[in-house]
């Protein structure tokens, strides 16, 4: 069994105080990190959320002598042809990519790349309600991350940098 992360315990508990904001949020939580549960999982990545819709879920990728805290961060999205994207350079980079839109409509990526890039540049993918900024502001206290501000080219570094590291099983 892996002891939870910190930032992901914090993560939790600023969560835990707004009712239901997590689900809305796309992020329910595990109740422990887990080994992939989907075939299009990455072998090395432990989940700790899922948006609640379509298998789609994030986990830690699993680096050697690398501490969770500082591990990369992937979506998978099982039912996308191409199902996994690093979607952050740690649970803080991943937290600020979702800071203005939530993490539901993160998968979006895997369906029409160009047009959800354009729409979390412009800030106008999926608007949260008062309560969700409120606890997106929150978090951006708690545990603070680099801004996104060209999403498709932070994508495509992390891409670059992590992708060759994923274990993908082999397509049936």
């Amino acid at each position: 069994m892996v002891d939870e992360p910190g930032d992901l315990a914090t993560l939790k508990a600023i969560l835990a105080n707004i009712p239901n904001v997590a689900e809305r949020l796309g992020l329910l939580f595990t109740v422990r990190l887990q080994p992939p549960g989907y075939d299009a999982t990455p072998r090395n990545c432990l989940t700790f959320a899922g948006t609640g819709g379509d298998g789609v879920h994030f986990g830690y990728l699993r680096m050697d002598g690398t501490p969770l805290d500082s591990s990369p961060i992937v979506m998978t999205v099982p039912s996308a042809r191409h199902p996994n994207r690093v979607v952050g350079r740690t649970l803080r980079h991943f937290l600020s990519f979702g800071r203005y839109s939530g993490f539901f409509t993160l998968e979006q990526l895997q369906y029409d790349y160009a047009r959800t890039v354009a729409a979390l540049d412009a800030r106008r993918l999926s608007p949260l309600e008062p309560d969700e900024a409120r606890a997106m502001a929150a978090i951006a206290i708690a545990l603070p991350g680099d801004e996104w501000r060209n999403h498709g080219a932070t994508l495509a570094a992390l891409e670059a940098e992590f992708a060759a590291i994923l274990d993908v099983p082999p397509e049936r």
